[in-house]
């Protein structure tokens, strides 16, 4: 009976002090990213307000209105030290590209690429959601030939197209989307390369490819690529 007293008194206190421990050490061990795009300081002050909250409630506890002869379900301690569990030991893994809805979609909506500010000089690096919406039509000659960087996690269909693709949010990964774009690779650089790899990849653009018809999945030619340390989720600009 002190037992069930205990966790109805405590238990929402400690489940508090443990969530804001847990948010705490997700940031410590930079795993949030898997879970949401936020700031990490913003991580980090709202697992202390939890804490802080917690700790507060624990050194004021009140009596349940209801009296302390009112039962308490036998499996009220299992399901607090469960979360418990989920809080402080298990890390979820990041999304992968075949988790999610492709978004290229939603870029055939930006308009036409003549518009869009020329290219500076060199090779730029580029997110991929740009890369789409450059290579819509009408093709954009000035892009004809044009060499640019794109990042993303390497990809195989059933068709054994090679894709690159890119996991963005815009708050959490509940809202979580992809873009991919087509690696056309005469040069054999991917031959290696396994699925879920991280590559740099320089490529050359093909103005015109974001079709409905190919599914708004533009068409890049490898020239290089580079192995990369597994990326955060990119944050979502549309």
């Amino acid at each position: 009976m002190a037992i069930m007293k205990y966790y109805r008194r405590y238990s929402s206190s400690i489940l508090l002090v443990l969530l804001g421990v847990g948010l705490c050490r997700a940031v410590w061990l930079e795993k949030y990213q898997a879970w949401v795009s936020l700031p990490p300081l913003v991580l980090i002050l709202s697992g202390i307000g939890l804490f802080a909250l917690g700790i507060f409630l624990l050194l004021s506890p009140t009596e349940s209105c209801c009296g302390d002869n009112h039962s308490i379900p036998w499996y009220t301690p299992w399901m607090i030290g469960g979360l418990c569990t989920v809080v402080m030991v298990i890390s979820p893994p990041m999304l992968s590209t075949t988790m999610v809805p492709t978004a290229n979609y939603a870029v055939a909506t930006m308009g036409n690429p003549n518009t869009w500010e020329a290219l500076g000089t060199g090779t730029p690096e580029l997110p991929l959601f740009e890369v789409i919406a450059r290579s819509l039509k009408p093709a954009d000659l000035r892009l004809q030939g044009r060499q640019v960087r794109i990042k993303g996690q390497i990809s195989t269909t059933s068709q054994n197209v090679r894709l690159l693709s890119r996991v963005t949010v815009t708050c959490c990964a509940a809202d979580a989307r992809v873009y991919r774009v087509e690696l056309d690779d005469p040069l054999k650089h991917l031959q290696d390369i396994h699925d879920g790899q991280w590559l740099m990849s320089t490529v050359r653009l093909q103005p015109g490819t974001t079709t409905e018809k190919r599914e708004w999945i533009p068409l890049v030619t490898v020239i290089k690529v580079k192995p990369v340390e597994i990326q955060p989720y990119d944050k979502n600009k549309l």
